[in-house]
């Protein structure tokens, strides 16, 4: 991060630089031809997935009742949004007019670049965050320019003003807290930055902010200002695809003409709606979020590993060497699945249950599941209380004398 991150168009740091031919000749968008696709997780994943943000414990039970007490009739029929949006308004105190629900929150994106955002605007990113901006800036054919994190990867405050002020870019996209750094800034701060930027909107995608307490959708909102929401972490939907969007509502209803008016399904619906109302597992799954992140982060920094600050339901940690292996390749070689960033040395790695945390630490020290040495280390005893050198111990003896005395 020492460098900044280069200025460029949309789709250059992702851009599939090796295409056929016969690539050239599909009728699809060159735009998209140049682009390089999303890598999903494996198929399959096995071992202990701490490799996409995903919330370990599950979802709430009263989201495994909702989704059982569904019938035929439930699933035959296009879903009705009044009672999550109701849910939603309730909840966060919001308009129910300025809230529209998105197929997670990666589908908001695409609603307010579709909306907002012609080919040939400037978009403003930092550096790293979520690339599936990228991507979406790369399909409207927006043209990207970047501002880098600090070294220690704070909040580039600073930076991101000048270049606000020296770009005017259409929009720019602040992923508060971010991933995958764990940085924030306060609400406060980005009201100011909406404020003195008038003419740019902003995106403010607030993913993981249930793990930050901090959050923009309490505060007073400007026209400008567009804010996401997720309950694929905290709430662990992950599989079901639910998110939403908060806009002003003059804008809010312009909004859902590009959107899909049915994104989201009957089962998310159901679910979201009672995963909403169980506060309780909420604040109890966040609690144990927080408490192992900040356990872990100490037995990381005990161990020599470096990890950086964070907000967020992960660690961004240094990738560093453990004697010939790279801390990656241990956790991989017990099964434990990371997500590694390899041009900023790191890997993020999610915060899941206290045992999950635990087996980090096992597998870092050498250890089983029992905490018992790894089967296969070697293990020597210099004073022979594991190896027999009575022998060798004696030759070297006879063989010392021999050399300086001449006898046996």
């Amino acid at each position: 991060m020492s460098d900044p991150a280069p200025t460029c168009t949309a789709g250059m740091p992702w851009q599939d630089r090796s295409r056929p031919a016969e690539a050239r000749s599909l009728p699809v968008r060159a735009c998209v031809r140049a682009m390089r696709a999303y890598e999903p997780p494996l198929e399959e994943r096995t071992g202990i997935r701490l490799d996409f943000n995903e919330n370990t414990r599950g979802c709430s039970p009263t989201v495994l009742a909702a989704i059982r007490s569904m019938d035929g009739r439930d699933i035959a029929q296009y879903p009705s949004y009044r009672a999550l949006l109701t849910t939603i308004s309730r909840t966060h105190g919001l308009d129910i007019a300025s809230v529209l629900l998105t197929n997670g929150a990666d589908d908001a994106l695409r609603v307010i670049m579709d909306a907002c955002v012609s080919a040939g605007d400037t978009i403003l990113l930092l550096s790293p965050s979520f690339s599936v901006y990228q991507t979406y800036a790369s399909l409207r054919e927006a043209v990207v320019r970047w501002v880098p994190y600090e070294d220690s990867f704070a909040f580039p405050f600073t930076s991101l003003q000048d270049a606000l002020r020296s770009q005017s870019p259409r929009l720019c996209i602040i992923a508060n807290p971010n991933n995958p750094t764990g940085t924030t800034i306060t609400p406060q701060a980005l009201l100011g930055l909406t404020a003195a930027n008038p003419a740019t909107l902003f995106i403010i995608d607030e993913a993981y902010a249930d793990f930050s307490g901090q959050t923009c959708l309490s505060l007073p909102r400007p026209e400008n200002m567009f804010i996401i929401r997720s309950l694929s972490k905290s709430y662990g939907l992950a599989g079901l695809r639910l998110g939403f969007l908060v806009a002003a509502p003059a804008i809010a209803t312009q909004l859902r003409k590009a959107a899909s008016p049915y994104a989201v399904n009957v089962m998310a619906v159901k679910a979201g709606i009672a995963a909403l109302e169980d506060r309780q597992y909420l604040r109890s799954s966040v609690k144990e979020v927080i408490e192992n992140r900040s356990w872990l982060r100490a037995q990381l920094g005990v161990r020599g590993i470096h990890s950086y600050p964070s907000e967020a339901n992960f660690l961004l940690v240094s990738n560093s060497a453990i004697g010939r292996r790279r801390v990656s390749d241990i956790l991989s070689s017990r099964g434990i699945r990371t997500r590694r960033f390899p041009e900023l040395g790191c890997i993020r790695v999610t915060i899941g249950t206290a045992q999950e945390c635990e087996m980090i630490c096992l597998a870092l020290d050498g250890r089983d599941s029992r905490g018992a040495p790894d089967a296969g280390t070697l293990l020597f005893d210099l004073d022979g209380t594991l190896i027999d050198i009575s022998a060798s111990y004696w030759e070297a003896i006879r063989q010392t004398v021999t050399q300086f005395t001449g006898r046996i």
